[in-house]
């Protein structure tokens, strides 16, 4: 038997919830959107704000990704004439893991929402009676 992980503690809920400047459009909505929903669930501090960032910013480039491989296809043709696989899927792929990742880290993943632990007060018992 391995040792039994902790729940991560949060210390304190990041104030302002405005996104950094290097993100693009795409990120800067995907950062709001993320950001309202961990800061209302007290999992968000401000020391989380790049790695929030980091997950943005892939985010914005799997969707690009996705629209340039939508246009281009998944296989190209080299100039000797060998089909290859676009570059895109790459791109995707490598997107695909960061964000996973990431998701993890802040319990955006239904497998990872356990081990994350709030600082939000809660009315209820349920985190008493999940975490023993």
């Amino acid at each position: 038997m391995g040792r039994q992980k902790k729940a991560t503690s949060v210390v304190k809920i990041i104030e302002g919830n405005e996104p950094p400047d290097y993100l693009c459009e795409i990120g800067r909505k995907k950062w709001i959107e993320v950001s309202n929903e961990l800061n209302e669930l007290g999992l968000l501090t401000n020391l989380d704000k790049d790695a929030i960032g980091m997950y943005c910013n892939t985010y914005a480039t799997y969707i690009n990704a996705t629209k340039a491989m939508a246009d281009a296809g998944m296989v190209n043709t080299s100039s000797s004439g060998y089909s290859q696989i676009s570059p895109y899927v790459t791109i995707i792929n490598n997107s695909l893991k960061t964000m996973r990742s990431l998701q993890t880290e802040f319990g955006m993943t239904p497998a990872s929402r356990g081990k994350v632990k709030s600082t939000k007060e809660t009315d209820d018992n349920f985190d008493d009676f999940v975490n023993g």
